[in-house]
Protein backbone atom coordinates (compact mmCIF):
# COMPACT_ATOMS: atom_id res chain seq x y z
CA UNK A 1 0.00 0.00 0.00
CA UNK A 2 2.78 2.46 0.86
CA UNK A 3 4.51 2.05 -2.53
CA UNK A 4 1.32 2.22 -4.58
CA UNK A 5 2.23 5.52 -6.29
CA UNK A 6 5.59 6.05 -8.00
CA UNK A 7 5.13 9.84 -8.33
CA UNK A 8 3.97 10.49 -4.74
CA UNK A 9 5.70 8.18 -2.29
CA UNK A 10 3.69 9.46 0.70
CA UNK A 11 0.32 8.54 -0.85
CA UNK A 12 -1.20 5.16 0.02
CA UNK A 13 -3.77 2.96 -1.70
CA UNK A 14 -7.28 3.84 -0.51
CA UNK A 15 -10.77 2.84 -1.52
CA UNK A 16 -12.66 5.72 -3.14
CA UNK A 17 -16.21 6.79 -2.27
CA UNK A 18 -17.66 4.65 -5.06
CA UNK A 19 -16.47 1.53 -3.14
CA UNK A 20 -15.01 0.17 -6.39
CA UNK A 21 -11.92 2.19 -7.26
CA UNK A 22 -8.58 2.00 -5.45
CA UNK A 23 -6.23 4.93 -5.99
CA UNK A 24 -3.22 6.54 -4.30
CA UNK A 25 -4.77 9.05 -1.91
CA UNK A 26 -4.72 10.90 1.40
CA UNK A 27 -7.35 11.09 4.13
CA UNK A 28 -8.59 14.58 4.93
CA UNK A 29 -10.57 15.58 8.04
CA UNK A 30 -11.94 18.95 9.15
CA UNK A 31 -13.58 20.54 12.20
CA UNK A 32 -16.40 22.94 11.33
CA UNK A 33 -18.47 25.40 13.36
CA UNK A 34 -21.24 27.41 11.65
CA UNK A 35 -19.61 26.86 8.27
CA UNK A 36 -16.13 27.99 9.36
CA UNK A 37 -13.28 25.47 9.24
CA UNK A 38 -11.59 25.56 12.68
CA UNK A 39 -8.92 23.00 11.88
CA UNK A 40 -7.98 20.43 9.26
CA UNK A 41 -5.72 17.41 9.05
CA UNK A 42 -4.36 15.38 6.14
CA UNK A 43 -3.01 11.91 6.89
CA UNK A 44 -1.85 8.81 5.05
CA UNK A 45 -4.09 6.57 7.17
CA UNK A 46 -7.33 5.20 5.75
CA UNK A 47 -8.85 5.13 9.26
CA UNK A 48 -10.54 8.38 10.30
CA UNK A 49 -10.43 7.69 14.04
CA UNK A 50 -6.63 7.94 14.35
CA UNK A 51 -6.78 11.60 13.25
CA UNK A 52 -9.48 12.72 15.68
CA UNK A 53 -7.30 13.62 18.69
CA UNK A 54 -4.70 15.65 16.70
CA UNK A 55 -7.62 17.38 14.95
CA UNK A 56 -9.28 18.32 18.25
CA UNK A 57 -5.99 19.39 19.84
CA UNK A 58 -5.51 21.75 16.90
CA UNK A 59 -8.99 23.20 17.46
CA UNK A 60 -8.22 23.83 21.15
CA UNK A 61 -4.95 25.52 20.15
CA UNK A 62 -6.60 27.68 17.45
CA UNK A 63 -9.52 28.78 19.65
CA UNK A 64 -7.43 29.03 22.83
CA UNK A 65 -10.28 27.29 24.63
CA UNK A 66 -11.92 23.88 24.89
CA UNK A 67 -15.05 23.45 22.73
CA UNK A 68 -18.30 22.68 24.51
CA UNK A 69 -19.31 19.64 22.41
CA UNK A 70 -17.89 17.38 19.71
CA UNK A 71 -20.02 15.57 17.14
CA UNK A 72 -18.76 13.20 14.43
CA UNK A 73 -19.90 10.23 12.36
CA UNK A 74 -19.44 6.56 13.19
CA UNK A 75 -15.90 6.39 11.82
CA UNK A 76 -14.59 8.39 14.80
CA UNK A 77 -16.31 6.64 17.70
CA UNK A 78 -13.84 4.41 19.54
CA UNK A 79 -12.65 4.04 23.14
CA UNK A 80 -9.58 6.23 22.71
CA UNK A 81 -11.53 9.17 21.27
CA UNK A 82 -14.34 8.85 23.81
CA UNK A 83 -11.72 8.83 26.60
CA UNK A 84 -10.08 11.95 25.18
CA UNK A 85 -13.38 13.86 25.24
CA UNK A 86 -14.08 12.70 28.80
CA UNK A 87 -10.61 13.82 29.91
CA UNK A 88 -11.06 17.26 28.30
CA UNK A 89 -14.64 17.54 29.65
CA UNK A 90 -16.05 17.96 26.14
CA UNK A 91 -19.61 16.84 25.43
CA UNK A 92 -19.33 13.43 23.74
CA UNK A 93 -21.61 13.15 20.71
CA UNK A 94 -19.43 10.78 18.67
CA UNK A 95 -21.31 8.03 16.90
CA UNK A 96 -19.91 4.52 17.20
CA UNK A 97 -19.96 2.18 14.19
CA UNK A 98 -23.05 0.20 15.27
CA UNK A 99 -25.16 3.14 16.49
CA UNK A 100 -27.77 2.96 13.72
CA UNK A 101 -27.54 -0.83 13.31
CA UNK A 102 -28.48 -1.40 16.95
CA UNK A 103 -31.80 0.32 16.32
CA UNK A 104 -32.62 -2.15 13.53
CA UNK A 105 -34.71 -5.16 14.54
CA UNK A 106 -33.41 -7.29 11.65
CA UNK A 107 -29.78 -6.61 12.67
CA UNK A 108 -30.46 -7.57 16.29
CA UNK A 109 -32.24 -10.79 15.31
CA UNK A 110 -29.71 -11.89 12.69
CA UNK A 111 -27.05 -12.79 15.27
CA UNK A 112 -26.77 -13.21 19.04
CA UNK A 113 -25.30 -9.85 20.02
CA UNK A 114 -23.39 -8.74 23.11
CA UNK A 115 -26.53 -7.05 24.44
CA UNK A 116 -28.32 -10.45 24.46
CA UNK A 117 -26.08 -11.68 27.29
CA UNK A 118 -26.90 -10.96 30.95
CA UNK A 119 -23.98 -9.89 33.14
CA UNK A 120 -23.64 -10.82 36.82
CA UNK A 121 -21.33 -8.20 38.30
CA UNK A 122 -20.91 -10.01 41.62
CA UNK A 123 -19.75 -13.27 40.01
CA UNK A 124 -18.13 -11.54 37.01
CA UNK A 125 -19.79 -13.82 34.46
CA UNK A 126 -22.30 -13.71 31.60
CA UNK A 127 -25.39 -15.84 30.96
CA UNK A 128 -26.72 -16.44 27.45
CA UNK A 129 -30.28 -16.99 26.19
CA UNK A 130 -29.89 -20.72 26.74
CA UNK A 131 -28.74 -20.19 30.37
CA UNK A 132 -25.16 -21.15 29.50
CA UNK A 133 -22.58 -19.39 31.68
CA UNK A 134 -19.56 -17.61 30.20
CA UNK A 135 -16.83 -17.29 32.83
CA UNK A 136 -13.87 -14.94 32.83
CA UNK A 137 -10.79 -16.73 31.49
CA UNK A 138 -8.30 -13.88 31.66
CA UNK A 139 -7.45 -10.22 31.22
CA UNK A 140 -5.13 -8.70 28.63
CA UNK A 141 -3.91 -5.32 27.43
CA UNK A 142 -4.10 -4.18 23.83
CA UNK A 143 -1.93 -1.34 22.53
CA UNK A 144 -3.27 0.48 19.47
CA UNK A 145 -1.17 2.02 16.68
CA UNK A 146 -1.46 5.39 18.42
CA UNK A 147 -0.14 3.96 21.69
CA UNK A 148 -3.46 3.85 23.54
CA UNK A 149 -3.76 0.98 26.05
CA UNK A 150 -7.04 -0.95 26.26
CA UNK A 151 -7.81 -3.43 29.04
CA UNK A 152 -9.80 -6.39 27.71
CA UNK A 153 -11.42 -9.22 29.67
CA UNK A 154 -12.25 -12.52 27.97
CA UNK A 155 -15.33 -14.58 28.86
CA UNK A 156 -15.84 -18.07 27.45
CA UNK A 157 -18.49 -20.79 27.62
CA UNK A 158 -17.78 -24.50 28.03
CA UNK A 159 -17.63 -26.34 24.69
CA UNK A 160 -20.02 -29.11 25.74
CA UNK A 161 -22.67 -26.53 26.65
CA UNK A 162 -22.57 -24.92 23.21
CA UNK A 163 -22.63 -28.09 21.07
CA UNK A 164 -26.35 -28.78 21.49
CA UNK A 165 -27.48 -25.17 21.88
CA UNK A 166 -30.49 -24.27 19.66
CA UNK A 167 -29.04 -20.76 19.12
CA UNK A 168 -25.61 -22.04 18.05
CA UNK A 169 -25.96 -21.12 14.36
CA UNK A 170 -26.67 -17.49 15.27
CA UNK A 171 -24.21 -17.33 18.13
CA UNK A 172 -20.82 -18.77 17.17
CA UNK A 173 -18.92 -20.46 14.36
CA UNK A 174 -16.34 -21.86 16.76
CA UNK A 175 -16.62 -24.60 19.35
CA UNK A 176 -17.79 -22.23 22.09
CA UNK A 177 -18.91 -18.61 22.34
CA UNK A 178 -16.30 -16.12 23.49
CA UNK A 179 -16.81 -12.49 24.53
CA UNK A 180 -14.00 -9.95 24.67
CA UNK A 181 -15.06 -6.92 26.67
CA UNK A 182 -13.49 -3.57 27.43
CA UNK A 183 -15.60 -2.31 30.31
CA UNK A 184 -14.27 1.21 29.93
CA UNK A 185 -15.32 1.20 26.27
CA UNK A 186 -18.80 -0.07 27.17
CA UNK A 187 -19.22 2.66 29.80
CA UNK A 188 -18.15 5.39 27.37
CA UNK A 189 -20.33 3.92 24.63
CA UNK A 190 -23.43 4.06 26.85
CA UNK A 191 -22.70 7.69 27.71
CA UNK A 192 -22.33 8.56 24.02
CA UNK A 193 -25.57 6.72 23.19
CA UNK A 194 -27.50 8.70 25.82
CA UNK A 195 -26.07 11.95 24.48
CA UNK A 196 -26.85 11.06 20.85
CA UNK A 197 -30.44 10.08 21.67
CA UNK A 198 -31.10 13.33 23.56
CA UNK A 199 -32.69 16.41 21.96
CA UNK A 200 -29.28 18.09 21.89
CA UNK A 201 -27.82 15.03 20.18
CA UNK A 202 -30.50 15.06 17.48
CA UNK A 203 -29.85 18.75 16.86
CA UNK A 204 -26.08 18.27 16.58
CA UNK A 205 -26.46 15.26 14.27
CA UNK A 206 -28.58 17.35 11.91
CA UNK A 207 -26.13 20.24 12.05
CA UNK A 208 -23.16 17.98 11.35
CA UNK A 209 -24.68 16.81 8.10
CA UNK A 210 -25.43 20.37 6.99
CA UNK A 211 -22.24 22.07 8.14
CA UNK A 212 -19.47 19.53 7.52
CA UNK A 213 -20.73 17.83 4.37
CA UNK A 214 -21.62 21.16 2.74
CA UNK A 215 -17.96 22.25 3.02
CA UNK A 216 -16.80 19.10 1.22
CA UNK A 217 -19.65 19.44 -1.30
CA UNK A 218 -18.67 23.04 -2.07
CA UNK A 219 -15.03 21.99 -2.49
CA UNK A 220 -15.77 19.12 -4.87
CA UNK A 221 -18.77 20.35 -6.86
CA UNK A 222 -18.63 24.15 -6.87
CA UNK A 223 -14.85 24.61 -6.75
CA UNK A 224 -14.22 21.38 -8.70
CA UNK A 225 -11.36 20.42 -6.41
CA UNK A 226 -11.27 16.63 -6.38
CA UNK A 227 -7.51 16.06 -6.56
CA UNK A 228 -4.43 17.58 -4.98
CA UNK A 229 -2.07 19.46 -7.28
CA UNK A 230 1.09 18.99 -5.20
CA UNK A 231 2.99 15.85 -4.15
CA UNK A 232 4.14 14.72 -0.70
CA UNK A 233 2.34 14.91 2.65
CA UNK A 234 4.04 18.15 3.73
CA UNK A 235 3.05 20.01 0.55
CA UNK A 236 -0.43 18.49 0.60
CA UNK A 237 -0.95 19.93 4.10
CA UNK A 238 0.03 23.37 2.82
CA UNK A 239 -2.32 23.07 -0.16
CA UNK A 240 -5.23 22.02 2.04
CA UNK A 241 -4.46 24.82 4.51
CA UNK A 242 -4.49 27.47 1.78
CA UNK A 243 -7.81 26.19 0.47
CA UNK A 244 -9.54 26.23 3.87
CA UNK A 245 -8.12 29.69 4.63
CA UNK A 246 -9.70 30.93 1.40
CA UNK A 247 -12.93 29.14 2.34
CA UNK A 248 -13.11 31.06 5.63
CA UNK A 249 -12.27 34.38 3.91
CA UNK A 250 -15.08 33.79 1.39
CA UNK A 251 -17.42 32.99 4.28
CA UNK A 252 -16.55 36.23 6.09
CA UNK A 253 -16.93 38.24 2.87
CA UNK A 254 -20.33 36.69 2.19
CA UNK A 255 -21.55 37.52 5.71
CA UNK A 256 -20.34 41.14 5.41
CA UNK A 257 -21.94 41.41 1.98
CA UNK A 258 -25.28 40.18 3.33
CA UNK A 259 -25.09 42.67 6.22
CA UNK A 260 -24.35 45.51 3.77
CA UNK A 261 -27.27 44.52 1.55
CA UNK A 262 -29.59 44.42 4.57
CA UNK A 263 -28.45 47.91 5.60
CA UNK A 264 -29.07 49.24 2.08
CA UNK A 265 -32.56 47.74 2.01
CA UNK A 266 -33.28 49.11 5.50
CA UNK A 267 -32.16 52.61 4.49
CA UNK A 268 -34.35 52.50 1.37
CA UNK A 269 -37.38 51.38 3.37
CA UNK A 270 -36.74 54.05 6.02
CA UNK A 271 -36.45 56.74 3.36
CA UNK A 272 -39.68 55.61 1.69
CA UNK A 273 -41.60 55.58 4.99
CA UNK A 274 -40.36 58.99 6.10
CA UNK A 275 -40.99 60.50 2.67
CA UNK A 276 -44.53 59.13 2.69
CA UNK A 277 -45.13 60.52 6.19
CA UNK A 278 -43.85 63.96 5.18
CA UNK A 279 -45.93 64.06 2.01
CA UNK A 280 -49.04 62.99 3.90
CA UNK A 281 -48.79 65.17 7.03
CA UNK A 282 -46.44 68.07 6.19
CA UNK A 283 -47.54 69.11 2.69
CA UNK A 284 -45.69 72.15 1.35
CA UNK A 285 -42.81 72.01 3.84
CA UNK A 286 -40.06 71.32 1.30
CA UNK A 287 -37.00 71.77 3.62
CA UNK A 288 -38.12 68.82 5.79
CA UNK A 289 -37.70 66.38 2.91
CA UNK A 290 -34.41 67.73 1.63
CA UNK A 291 -32.22 65.64 3.96
CA UNK A 292 -33.52 62.19 2.94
Amino acid sequence: RNSYSKTDLDAVAMMMKDKLTIRPAYNEGICVENGFVLNYIVSDSAADNVSFIPLMEGVICNLNKVPENANADGAYGNEENHSFLEEKEIGDFLKYNTYHKEKSKSWREKRIRFSDFTYDEEKDQFTCKNDVILRCTGESEEITKTGYRRKIKTYKAEEENCLSCPFRSKCTEGKARTLQVSWNAERLKQQAQQNLDSEKGKELRTRRGNEVESVFGDEKLNKRKRRYHLRGLEKINLEAGLYYMSHNVRKIHKINQEKTQKMVVLKKKTKMVLTEMLNRNVVGVIPMAAGF
